[in-house]
């Protein structure tokens, strides 16, 4: 009974949802227990062919036999404290934006704690996304391994025509996220936490025409979940979101027509933060559209963000007209 005890309680066991695998995990408490199988084996004969038996049987030996210098070890995380998650060929994009995803504490947990029902068969489980999500994130939190192999979460994950993830295609990361919160809304609205998206990512753009020969101005909000800003050209995050809210002058043949007045008048079109979300999730558009090889490229300028992001300047408040003057007017009395 020692020999089975130390085999796989200390040595070998995997983890699972029930355990954590195997018990001694450095060095040299795995060399204490390999010294212990050692010296039984060495002093008694039963128990060199009870050891004998538990490797020739055990399936972990069996699948890992085809792999090179193959060690358990290797797969466990110790000491490194996070899990990381095991790329498909091209799916990397998915893995950064799902490990950001886990590293929000409420949208973390809220997913956890949605009861998923009538996943009555293993089809139901293996096909519903925000369960595999769930077990995505468990692992990410509990697992002793190194990575999470995600085939099951790409397998659940499907496109606008039903069609499965392409393993080998790379995406814009923007792409897959705004998939993402439609098949993950589609998923809870049947839960409890069926606003779980929008009380976390969901902020509220306000889009304008501003007339620069009237005093009219025409709003219209829109909610979103993300903001995707300009890489090329740009060498930090604050010119990337200067440029977003700069927007475009609308004269000549492409002036707007106010309703108010009922005329063309050149406007200035652009859009500005009207509520920022508890969590604002910033895409970076890396992927430029070249029209003289027609396909898309990769940008991979040199580019800053800070860790602490004042996100007032892009508001609506701060760019309301009223605004304006009060800056003018506090600069010109610093003067």
């Amino acid at each position: 009974a020692i020999v089975r005890t130390v085999y796989h309680a200390c040595l070998f066991d995997l983890p699972s949802t029930v355990t954590f695998g195997a018990k001694c995990q450095s060095s040299r408490s795995r060399f204490e227990a390999y010294g212990l199988l050692v010296d039984l084996a060495t002093c008694s004969r039963p128990c060199m062919t009870e050891l004998l038996e538990l490797c020739v049987n055990d399936e972990q030996w069996q699948q890992k036999r085809m792999q090179w210098s193959y060690h358990p070890s290797h797969m466990d995380k110790h000491p490194q404290p996070f899990v990381g998650l095991k790329n498909q060929g091209a799916t990397c994009y998915m893995n950064s934006f799902m490990q950001q995803l886990f590293m929000v504490p409420d949208f973390r947990d809220g997913i956890m704690g949605v009861r998923v029902e009538n996943l009555e068969s293993d089809d139901d489980r293996r096909n519903s996304l925000v369960h595999q999500l769930q077990t995505m994130f468990g692992y990410l939190q509990m697992s002793q391994k190194k990575y999470y192999d995600t085939l099951s979460f790409c397998r659940s994950f499907r496109d606008m025509d039903g069609r499965v993830m392409n393993l080998g295609e790379q995406k814009d990361v923007n792409e897959f996220a705004a998939l993402l919160f439609d098949r993950l809304e589609d998923g809870l609205r049947q839960s409890s936490r069926r606003t779980l998206l929008d009380d976390t990512f969901q902020g509220m753009l306000v889009h304008q025409m501003i007339s620069r020969d009237c005093k009219h101005t025409s709003t219209r909000p829109e909610p979103f979940f993300m903001i995707s800003v300009t890489v090329k050209n740009k060498v930090n995050l604050y010119q990337a979101l200067d440029l977003y809210v700069e927007g475009d002058l609308l004269d000549g043949d492409n002036k707007y027509m106010c309703g108010t007045c009922n005329k063309k008048v050149t406007a200035l079109k652009r859009a500005c933060i009207g509520t920022l979300p508890p969590y604002l999730i910033v895409h970076l558009k890396r992927f430029e559209f070249d029209f003289d090889q027609m396909r898309k490229i990769k940008v991979n300028s040199f580019f800053e963000f800070p860790l602490d992001l004042d996100m007032k300047p892009y508001t609506l408040e701060h760019l309301s007209p009223e605004s304006q003057q009060q800056q003018q007017q506090q600069q010109k009395q610093q003067q």
